[in-house]
């Protein structure tokens, strides 16, 4: 059993169909055969997409793209836009199904955002002063790579990921099905700073050192005295930013911005990735059905 999202000329809303040996139906009807346009009764298991144009052609040009996984599946705590509209804010299939972590995730990016404020009070973060460092800057970058690291460590667990001892090689696997990489994020109030995409040129070769934010995070905290230099405020917002982007790769845009005015005060989204109908979820069945994303490592 196969289901892909059926594209037509003239609709604006994917199709989603399921093709179960030489049968394809639509996906969503109690009895599809009994519904105008919603099943289809296959010559072979190859040529998917002409069948469907000889079938349907009042439909003008259309593409099949094979889903990545059955309507109503999902993968946990990895956010996606659903598959009728790939261009769609960020969303989970079972809304408030992590509530406490998302509300404890929001509360320490507001404790973070608070003493990125307080720093910008005693300096401006202008391009000349964001390699400034000190004490209270480095304990906002510690503050924020542990929060890094527990998101990354959450995603893989609630996958079925176990190690005893997780490191940045494992974090790294979480970068591409959440397509962290793409992500860029400003801060509303310090629009100098441009967009920040912290982990942009995120390396599974070099998973520690491709980061810069963390690190520095990794050389302040054990080796203070002669790494000093690295708490820097750029390290600071890059450490913010990417919480929040975790966040919102986990949960989604409207979860995580909801009844959040300071949040949506703060931070904004320049660049949001970019996914294929296959990557996107479907609700098109009732029901949401958690599938373990297969990390390799």
């Amino acid at each position: 059993m196969r289901f892909f999202a059926l594209t037509t000329e003239f609709g604006s809303r994917h199709q989603i169909w399921c093709v179960d040996n030489l049968e394809a139906y639509r996906v969503g009807f109690d009895d599809p055969k009994a519904q105008r346009n919603c099943y289809l009764q296959l010559k072979g298991a190859d040529g998917l997409a002409d069948q469907f144009r000889e079938a349907f052609p009042f439909w003008g040009e259309q593409s099949l793209e094979e889903l990545e996984l059955p309507p109503g599946s999902y993968y946990p705590r990895m956010a996606r836009p659903f598959a009728i509209d790939p261009n769609s804010v960020f969303a989970f299939p079972q809304e408030g199904l992590y509530r406490e972590q998302v509300a404890s995730s929001i509360g320490q990016i507001l404790s973070l955002l608070s003493q990125i404020s307080d720093l910008c009070r005693v300096i401006e973060p202008v391009p000349e002063n964001l390699g400034a460092y000190g004490h209270a800057i480095r304990e906002c970058i510690l503050i924020a790579s542990m929060e890094v690291e527990s998101h990354c460590k959450a995603v893989l667990r609630a996958n079925g990921f176990e190690k005893s001892k997780l490191s940045t090689r494992d974090y790294h696997l979480v970068s591409t099905p959440m397509k962290l990489r793409e992500y860029g994020l400003r801060f509303n109030r310090y629009p100098m700073l441009g967009s920040l995409a912290p982990f942009a040129g995120w390396e599974a070769e070099k998973p520690t050192q491709s980061l810069k934010f963390y690190n520095a995070y990794n050389l302040i905290k054990h080796d203070r005295e002669n790494c000093f230099q690295e708490a820097t405020l750029e390290n600071a917002f890059e450490a913010v930013a990417a919480c929040v982007i975790l966040v919102v790769a986990q949960f989604g845009m409207v979860e995580t911005f909801r009844m959040n005015r300071g949040l949506v005060d703060a931070v904004s989204f320049k660049n949001r990735p970019k996914w294929t109908t296959a990557q996107c979820y479907s609700s098109e069945r009732s029901g949401a059905i958690p599938v373990q994303y297969s990390f390799e490592n």
